[in-house]
């Protein structure tokens, strides 16, 4: 894959972090795209959704392990070891609590109850890895908490309480995810994405039902698969390399702003008082964090 080529080519450490801070804010931009296309999604159900989303996935990734690996596509994907696989394991359970968190709650809701994300991340990274967290992060990582309390407590009265802790749960997961890909950095993880889709439809295969489903829900699917999904995580995959896990899991956060922003101006989801005041501190701590990321310096120590 040309893009994975020139993701290994960033040059320095210090040139490598500030590329990976940048990449992942571009990353959390795409991916707040997501709720907005499953808004459009007219009849599928959540299973449906799962499976064919993972399906195109497994198709566009696939096919781009192995024009670049060729005979080494195996190889390749064996290579990413018990990191790569709970990394996998992980990103698919992600991708269940987010579909089932948004068909039982609003966008605004989903989004803002993963501001727990970096907080997790951030203390699993330690217990896990060792992981020094800069007094930054963890200023950083008050902030965002502030702003998820705002939000909470008027928030669970809005949205179901089944949707809410799918929210938090996609939150639990992809802290997990993220660790495991620092754990794992030494080697190539980008196939694990591909792993992701395959567990994910292992998953919802059982419970899908009826495989018929409308060309224009098939559309959407596979634009958020093999678009958003597989060449956001992919970039995701090697800015765990450069990134340490709190930083990374907290400047992600900008999707957590975004996402209920474009359902509210295109859809008409409209955001409560509370949602707003805590996604602005939430994208105020997010902002800081990035302008000192990108700061010459350890970038460990921030």
């Amino acid at each position: 894959m040309a893009l994975v080529t020139a993701l290994r080519r960033l040059g320095t450490a210090e040139a490598s972090y500030q590329r990976g801070v940048v990449l992942t804010v571009a990353t959390a931009i795409a991916w707040s795209a997501t709720g907005l296309i499953f808004r459009y999604v007219e009849d599928a159900s959540a299973w449906q959704v799962l499976f064919f989303r993972a399906f195109a996935l497994t198709l566009g990734l696939g096919v781009a392990l192995a024009l670049h690996h060729r005979r080494g596509t195996a190889r390749a994907i064996v290579s990413v070891g018990w990191a790569g696989l709970v990394a996998a394991v992980f990103l698919a359970l992600g991708s269940v609590f987010f579909i089932f968190a948004i068909n039982h709650t609003t966008i605004a809701n989903v989004a803002f109850l993963t501001s727990s994300t970096p907080f997790l991340a951030a203390v699993a990274a330690w217990l896990v890895l060792r992981e020094r967290v800069g007094r930054a992060t963890w200023i950083a990582i008050l902030v965002t908490m502030i702003g998820l309390a705002v939000m909470v407590a008027e928030g669970f009265a809005v949205g179901s309480l089944f949707g809410n802790l799918m929210a938090l749960g996609g939150a639990l997961v992809s802290a997990g995810y993220t660790v495991a890909l620092r754990y794992g950095r030494r080697a190539d993880l980008s196939p694990c994405v591909f792993l992701s889709a395959l567990v994910t439809m292992a998953i919802a295969a059982p419970f899908v039902g009826a495989f018929e489903i409308s060309t224009h829900d098939l559309a959407l699917c596979a634009l958020q698969g093999i678009i958003i999904s597989a060449v956001c995580n992919v970039v995701y995959t090697f800015c765990a390399r450069w990134v340490p896990a709190a930083q990374l899991t907290l400047l992600s956060l900008l999707e957590s702003v975004l996402s209920p922003t474009w359902v509210w101006l295109l859809l008409g989801e409209v955001p409560t008082t509370r949602t707003l005041v805590g996604g602005l501190i939430v994208l105020v701590a997010v902002a800081g964090q990035a302008i000192v990321a990108l700061r010459p310096g350890d970038a460990v120590g921030r």
